[in-house]
Parts: C-alpha cells; sequence; structure tokens
C-alpha cells in the first residue's frame, strides 16, 4: 500500500512539474499565441487579454494541488511591493497620474497587466531548475521561431513613434531585443551540446534581427562571447585559440566590408527585403545615438536637481516632452531618477555584485549558464528601454533569488559544491 501511494504522489508531482512548464512556455511564447488568434478569429482586445491571462490558469491549479512547492510568497511580496510603490508615489505626486494611466507605456500597460515583464519573476521561481528553465526556454524560441519569420517576411511593424502616434516601420528595436534572449540560449546550448539544431536556430534569429531589429542585439551577443569566454575558457591556450580566429575574422570583415555588405543588400533587395543595421553600416552612422544623448542629459539634470529620488516612473514628467516613452533609455539612470541616488546607487552595485557573483562563483556555476542568457540579453536596458517592461530584468532577479535557495539548501545538506561540476550537460 505505502508503494502504490508513494507511486501516485510521484506520478502526481509529475503532472504538476508538467504544469508548471507547459505555463512557463505559454507565458515565453505568448506573444506567438496572440498572433495566431489574432490571425484566426481578428482583432478583439477580450480575446487578447484572455491568452494572456492563460498562462496563470496552471500557476493557480498547481498552486491549489501543492501550495507548499508552488506559492512563491517572494513573488507576491514583489508584485504587492510594486503597487505600492506606485501608489506611495502618487500620493507624493499627483501629477503623475497621467502618465501612469497612459494605455501605452503606462503602469497597468507596460508593469502590471497579464503577460507582462514582472510575471517573468514568477514563472522562473515556479521551475526554480536550471536545466529544466534552460529546457523550456528552448521550448519557447522553437514556438516563436515561425511568428519571428513571419514578422520580418511581412516587413513592417506598427510601432508608438517619440510623439505617441502609431507609425509604420521598416524595423523594430523591440522586436530585435525580443528575439536576442534567444539567440543566447540557443547559441549556449550549441556552444555545450554541440548540437547543428541548436546552431542553426541561433544563426536564424541573429539573421532575423539583423533584418528586422535594431543595432543594438548585436552589440550583446558580443558582451554574451566575450562573458561566456572568460567564464568557460579557463585555460590561456583556449583563450587564445577563440580570441586569434575572432580577432582575424575581424579583420576581414572590417578590409572587405563595403562589398560584402552592398553584395547582401542586392541579395536582400532582389528578395523583398532589408535591413536596417547594414544600411546604418554602408552609411557610416551605425554610431548615431538617435537622441539618447539628449535624454541621458536631461537625467543627469534631474538627478543632480533631486538626488533623492522622483518615485516610480519619476522620469516620465521631464522626459514626456522630448520623447512619448518618456524613459531614459539606461536601466542605471532610470534606477536614480527613480529610488534616489543613494538608494538607486546601492540597489545597482548590490544587483551588478550579485550578478558577477553568479557568473563567476564557482559555488553557483550551476545557474551560471541560463543566467549568462539573460544577463546578457538584460544589459540592453544600459543604452535601451525600460527596466519596468523588461522580462530579462525580472527573470535576473528571479534567477538571484533560485541560486541563493540552491545554494543554502546545498549548504543544509552540506554541500558546498554542484553535484558534478564537470557534467558538460549541466546548464
Amino acid at each position: 500500500m505505502k508503494i502504490q501511494v508513494h507511486s501516485a504522489i510521484s506520478k502526481g508531482e509529475i503532472r504538476t512539474d508538467q504544469l508548471a512548464e507547459w505555463a512557463f512556455v505559454l507565458y515565453f511564447s505568448n506573444a506567438m499565441f496572440r498572433a495566431l488568434f489574432r490571425t484566426v478569429f481578428g482583432v478583439s482586445r477580450s480575446m487578447n487579454m484572455a491568452i494572456m491571462v492563460l498562462p496563470l490558469l496552471p500557476v493557480l491549479l498547481i498552486c491549489f494541488k501543492n501550495p507548499r512547492k508552488y506559492v512563491k510568497w517572494d513573488f507576491v511580496f514583489l508584485f504587492f511591493g510594486v503597487v505600492i510603490f506606485f501608489g506611495f508615489t502618487l500620493l507624493l505626486h499627483p501629477d503623475y497620474k497621467f502618465y501612469y494611466n497612459r494605455s501605452s507605456f503606462g503602469v497597468w500597460d507596460h508593469v502590471l497587466k497579464p503577460g507582462s515583464g514582472i510575471y517573468a519573476y514568477l514563472f522562473i521561481r515556479l521551475i526554480g531548475e536550471p536545466k529544466r528553465i534552460m529546457k523550456c526556454m528552448r521550448t519557447s524560441g522553437w514556438l516563436l521561431m515561425p511568428y519571428f519569420i513571419y514578422q520580418v517576411y511581412r516587413g513592417e511593424w506598427t510601432t508608438v513613434g517619440a510623439t505617441g502616434y502609431n507609425t509604420e516601420s521598416s524595423y523594430s528595436v523591440a522586436f530585435g531585443y525580443s528575439v536576442l534572449v534567444y539567440v543566447l540560449i540557443f547559441l549556449y546550448s550549441a556552444l555545450k551540446e554541440k548540437k547543428i539544431a541548436y546552431y542553426a536556430a541561433a544563426l536564424i534569429n541573429t539573421g532575423l534581427i539583423l533584418l528586422g531589429g535594431s543595432r543594438g542585439p548585436i552589440l550583446f551577443i558580443g558582451l554574451f562571447a566575450v562573458l561566456y569566454v572568460l567564464i568557460y575558457t579557463k585555460n590561456s591556450r583556449k583563450r587564445a585559440f577563440i580570441v586569434f580566429p575572432v580577432t582575424a575574422a575581424v579583420f576581414l570583415v572590417y578590409t572587405f566590408y563595403v562589398p560584402v555588405l552592398n553584395g547582401l543588400m542586392n541579395l536582400l533587395n532582389s528578395l523583398g527585403l532589408s535591413s536596417r543595421f547594414i544600411r546604418m553600416l554602408l552609411k557610416g552612422n551605425i554610431a548615431n545615438d538617435n537622441n539618447r544623448y539628449l535624454l541621458w542629459s536631461v537625467a543627469f539634470q534631474m538627478i543632480i536637481a533631486n538626488p533623492f529620488g522622483y518615485g516610480a516612473m519619476g522620469s516620465r514628467q521631464k522626459m514626456y516632452k522630448y520623447i512619448f516613452a518618456a524613459y531614459p533609455h539606461s536601466i542605471i539612470l532610470e534606477f536614480l531618477i527613480d529610488y534616489g541616488v543613494l538608494i538607486g546607487g546601492a540597489l545597482l552595485i548590490f544587483m551588478f555584485r550579485n550578478a558577477f557573483s553568479i557568473l563567476f562563483s564557482k559555488k553557483k556555476q550551476d545557474w551560471c549558464g541560463i543566467f549568462l542568457c539573460f544577463f546578457s540579453a538584460a544589459c540592453c536596458m544600459l543604452i535601451s528601454l525600460t527596466y519596468w517592461a523588461r522580462f530579462e530584468f525580472w527573470a535576473c532577479l528571479a534567477l538571484g533569488v533560485c541560486s541563493y535557495y540552491d545554494l543554502k539548501h546545498k549548504k543544509k545538506d552540506g554541500l558546498s559544491e554542484p553535484t558534478n561540476p564537470t557534467d558538460p550537460t549541466n546548464l
């Protein structure tokens, strides 16, 4: 009888774990499902919201079945802490109400709505194991790839422009950064498991960024490569073996890039496609800052004027006159504006210190691979976007919490090192 009971519990545990993984995949690939339903049933706000809520339904079920394991109180405290922070800021600054209530870039649309970036924290914490998180991210990447290809094939994006009006564009900043994390997931998996399918997926997604995204994601693919070499090639000979071919390739590209890029542009034009990234390279204005210098100057002025901080989304009131999104396109400046120099600076130091601890500490190397992918993608917030909306930021926080609890449990069980640190599948 005991064996039967134990077997039933084990089977039930598998079911709840699978439900958690399905919920995870539904969340991260939600854009594809929404696009699919729009194509079949037409545009419907209620249908769109229902699909965004869908990943939360399995979460409620597994929390009900096994509350001790799946109810993540840290997410509850985080979510309501964010709500309280916005509410307290609004009490001190009633004039922020206009910016909070906007249908685009407002608090509900950008932060709290189901499907927003903050929920990545919940789904990462639900899985809580680096190998399973990596597997679920790859599944999401495979599901999203046809959707990404379709977006590039369609060749235009409807975006909210700097003035607040919808505009048609041949590229999308958000698209490139949305694809970026999957490039890194597949690239890391390819480097570790040596599977051709993963190399192909990383290459295809990189090509999609070049065709439909901005130039920024390419920079952070490079950052990922540098960090990967520093972390995983401890031997100086191995580092040289990697660095010298890369240097030679960069030299060849620098020498012959004009005829090569012209050839690529002619090929793309013949296929009815284009690439803003290649056009900017050919025109020599790849380093154009797109008014970021202006936004950063305004941010510095705000920090100097009030080093104690402006509260949640505090940059919006000043930057709205320059750009409709009204954030400074720098997580460092946004933290200093929102939380003040003292608290914001301390939070930034704490986050970066813990990030490098996960990346370079042997005690946390189980989490290094998956964290490297999200961290490299999250670094895009150094020059673009806002941390309030990006799932990469909240995912990094969740991974940090997961690694903390994992290390705590290992110390409790008398394990100071990973079970098998040399295992190449230890993702």
